[in-house]
Order: C-alpha cells, then structure tokens, then sequence
C-alpha cells in the first residue's frame, strides 16, 4: 500500500502544479486585459463610458483570478501536509514540498533580470 499512496500523491502532485501555475497565468493574463482595455481606449481617445460594462466585467474577471489563486495557494498548504499524514516524509521530506522546492528558490522570469 506505501507504493500506491506514493503513486497517489505524486499524481496529484502534478496535476496540482499545473493547476497551481495556470491560476497563475490566469491572473497575469486578466490583468494585462485590464490594462490593455483602459489604454485602447485612451489611445483611441474615446469616452470614459465606452466599454465600461465589459472593462467591469474584465476587471471582475482579474480579481476572482487573483482570488481563485489564493485559493490554490491556500490548498498547496494543506495538501503538502497530506504525506506526512500518510507517513510518506521521505519523498516529500519533514518540512517542505519536493515539488514545489525548486520554484521557491528561483526568481520567477522577468524578475531575475530586474
């Protein structure tokens, strides 16, 4: 049973990760809307209100993506508490998450050249 529950976990590792990092993207890619949106419209010179429903909309869009990404953070937290409960400690080790090790350690891109 230990192998299978390391099998469990490092599946759902993975498909944690990918999930993890798609929030990610979602909330980057929201917000470059939002701003793309407000300066098409200055840069266009039209008024205030044209667009503003759907810029509210895009707007709401980037801050549930920004939630639902807490959201995950929050769920990594948990999740990485999982092994030790399954008395799996040595893939993920006493006190950090394997998977996620390496990316806590490098600058995410565009901030290493910052």
């Amino acid at each position: 049973m230990p192998k299978t529950r390391m099998l469990v976990v490092e599946q759902v590792a993975a498909n944690f990760l990918v999930a993890e990092q798609s929030t990610d993207q979602s909330a980057i890619d929201t917000a470059r809307c939002v701003a793309a949106l407000i300066e098409a419209r200055a840069i266009a010179k039209l008024p205030p209100e044209t667009g503003a429903k759907a810029l509210a909309l895009v707007a709401e869009s980037a801050r549930l993506a920004v939630e639902a990404r807490q959201r995950m953070v929050e769920a990594h937290g948990l999740l990485a508490a999982i092994p030790e409960q399954l008395g799996l400690l040595e893939w993920f080790g006493p006190s950090e998450c394997q998977p996620n090790s390496k990316r806590a350690t490098e600058a995410p891109a565009g901030l290493a050249d910052a």
